[in-house]
């Protein structure tokens, strides 16, 4: 499945039912982008307001002349090392992972999303 920019948000929810498999392969190069709505859910699972969740774990980025928030590096801003919530090789947000993580590039359609 091709995922385009006309994609109904429908369909790529589905995509993200995906199971992880827990390889780690895309949380050791960056942390994924947040949809708006997943900082609210990220940051009230974390017991913090929006405001100090995103100083304390994410960066503002820009793609495709729309500014994104994904997760910090645990390197530092804009170093792509492994994204800050990979501990012992597991994601420590599990339940609460984004969208763009639980796709991730290594699902059969995840390629798709990057592009």
């Amino acid at each position: 499945m091709a995922i385009t920019s006309k994609t109904p948000l429908k369909e790529i929810l589905e995509l993200g039912k995906i199971e992880c498999g827990d390889c780690d392969h895309c949380c050791r190069f960056g942390g994924g982008y947040l949809l708006p709505e997943e900082i609210k859910e990220a940051s009230k699972k974390s017991g913090l307001n929006e405001d100090e969740f995103k100083k304390n774990y994410l960066e503002e980025t820009e793609r495709f002349n729309t500014k994104l928030f994904r997760f910090r590096s645990a390197k530092g801003k804009n170093n792509y090392g492994p994204c800050i919530f990979l501990k012992e090789k597991k994601c420590a947000i599990n339940e609460f992972k984004p969208l763009y993580c639980r796709i991730g590039t290594c699902s059969k359609d995840g390629e798709e999303i990057v592009k």
